[in-house]
């Protein structure tokens, strides 16, 4: 499963630098440069990380974290110019994972998205979640070491469900996950 990541960031150069080099690394990359287009986005697509301007056009940075925080617990890094103590103190207290401030090098930032994404279980290789055990490169899903037959939308669901494990989803979440048409 290809890992997919959200980028939001209003600077061209910077947007396209960084997803340049996410996708160079085999990184599916969705990059917006404006709030409202990001937070639409974000409930049409299944994201691994999120990395996040917090001076956006449309809605901000702060605004789309607690929108984001609603819905599941992908992992967020923010990347931006406000370095000052305050504006660190309020992503985190909105449950930002991660801040990087502008400039920063680019090999730095790698090494932040690889953290978060291993700590997150998004490059584990194995994902244990009680009896179940989900190997989300080879697409299988073992319960109490039987294996399960399981479409690969199917796989899809149980890997959305076991990464947000007691939280509530919402029915916009969950939608591409569901057939388009329910018999």
């Amino acid at each position: 499963m290809a890992i997919r990541i959200l980028l939001v960031e209003d600077d061209e150069n910077i947007r396209n630098t960084v997803k340049a080099f996410l996708s160079d690394v085999g990184y599916k990359v969705d990059a917006y440069l404006d709030g409202n287009e990001a937070h639409s986005k974000f409930y049409d697509n299944t994201y691994q990380l999120v990395i996040l301007d917090i001076m956006l056009p449309g809605m901000g940075g702060h605004e789309l974290l607690k929108e984001f925080r609603k819905l599941n617990n992908t992992p967020v890094l923010m990347m931006t110019a406000l370095s000052d103590d305050e504006s660190q103190i309020r992503a985190f207290d909105a449950e930002a994972d991660d801040y990087v401030t502008k400039p920063f090098k680019i090999q730095l930032l790698m090494k932040r998205v690889e953290s978060l994404l291993r700590r997150s279980g998004a490059v584990a290789k194995v994902l244990h979640h009680g009896k179940l055990t989900l190997l989300p490169e080879d697409f299988k899903a073992i319960y109490d070491g039987m294996e399960l037959t399981l479409a690969l939308k199917e796989f899809e669901i149980l890997m959305l469900l076991a990464g947000n494990k007691g939280r509530t989803l919402s029915c916009r979440r969950s939608l591409p996950f569901l057939p388009q048409k329910l018999s």
